[in-house]
């Protein structure tokens, strides 16, 4: 019968063949791009908190409150407390043409619900120059991992669910910090 087309579902979420997933990964993208740069959401925090990343939530504001009871990511932000990701959906940013002001700048990192929706905006964004990251998992491996969460469009205030400030100790984070 031959070998399968298309690598099994676990080797497509990071994992081959049920082996636990690098902290950082890359992996195809969909319109030629060589690959999606992914990172954990531990890694993702420390690069907000430590690198003055800017966090986009790319799911429209109706998404977020139905698919997540209106609650998208957040992490620590120095001096700033807790600080929610910008609800920016990748809908406008497609029809404008164009991605998302302050985006030129600095690292961006993506996250939706569980990751398809933020590959597609790491490739419109890189596309248009942005060092952007995907959240492995999106918002839903950022709350099983104990991170901050908050209501779509609020800073500042007590994470929903929170495990602490996020680790930054480990190589990953310092590899993307310094890239």
């Amino acid at each position: 019968m031959g070998l399968p087309l298309r690598a099994p579902d676990s080797a497509r979420k990071g994992c081959f063949w049920g082996v636990g997933a690098p902290q950082r990964q890359r992996t195809e993208g969909h319109s030629g791009h060589p690959y999606v740069e992914r990172i954990s959401p531990h890694v993702a925090a420390a690069l907000v908190e430590h690198g003055g990343a800017l966090l986009l939530d790319v799911r429209t504001p109706e998404q977020v409150q139905a698919m997540t009871d209106g609650q998208t990511i957040a992490a620590y932000s120095t001096g700033a407390g807790v600080t929610g990701a910008d609800v920016s959906p990748l809908d406008e940013w497609v029809a404008a043409g164009f991605p998302p002001e302050g985006t030129s700048d600095r690292k961006v990192v993506v996250s939706c619900t569980a990751g398809p929706k933020s590959m597609l905006a790491w490739e419109f964004l890189r596309e248009h120059g942005v060092d952007a990251f995907v959240v492995d998992g999106g918002f839903n491996a950022w709350s099983a991992a104990g991170l901050p969460t908050t209501r779509a469009g609020e800073s500042g205030e007590k994470p929903s669910d929170s495990g602490g400030s996020s680790p930054a100790a480990d190589g990953s984070v310092r590899e993307v910090l310094l890239r």
